[in-house]
């Protein structure tokens, strides 16, 4: 469905049918194709005209930050790397703003931890106080992967090294 957002609408109107005909007011989420892409929240659009109970979520960074990788690169916090976040976010505002409907990240990462984990934890707290920073001064609420990463769930406690970490996303200092 990736490359077919038809196939997707599609599979979005039978599942919201099937909610809708035993909950018609439920909250219900979609998400854009191609890993949650804010570059394609404008395909959603049609499931919206008969529709007032979806919120949209979109994704970036949600399988963390790459050295390399030009779509999500992260090498320090460069005008470059600042850039690459603003223009995500800029682009679901800007259909938040000409459609009238409610987004939210669902997911983003601090660091690589699927591919490496080679960010230091203040290479992350940089990036984590970004973007932070970056999604509350545009008002869009979001959720971090992860958070095991963070929290001991068998200690019932949160990870000391990274209670830096956790600072940065929860109570980030957005103007030193």
């Amino acid at each position: 469905m990736n490359r077919e957002p038809g196939k997707l609408l599609d599979l979005y109107r039978r599942t919201l049918a099937a909610v809708r005909a035993s909950n018609p007011t439920r909250i219900v989420f979609v998400s854009p194709r191609l890993r949650s892409a804010p570059e394609y929240l404008h395909e959603l659009d049609p499931l919206f005209e008969r529709d007032p109970y979806l919120m949209v979520e979109w994704h970036f960074y949600a399988a963390g930050t790459s050295k390399d990788n030009p779509k999500k690169k992260w090498t320090g916090g460069t005008p470059e790397d600042e850039q690459l976040v603003f223009d995500k976010i800029a682009l679901a505002l800007a259909w938040q703003r000409a459609t009238g409907h409610y987004i939210w990240v669902g997911a983003w990462m601090p660091g690589n931890y699927n591919k490496g984990d080679d960010y230091t934890v203040p290479e992350q707290v940089a990036f984590a106080t970004f973007v932070s920073c970056a999604l509350r001064e545009a008002g869009i609420p979001f959720a971090v992967n992860q958070a095991n990463k963070f929290y001991d769930e068998a200690a019932g406690r949160w990870r000391e090294a990274m209670l830096p970490m956790v600072r940065a996303i929860l109570q980030p200092d957005c103007h030193p």
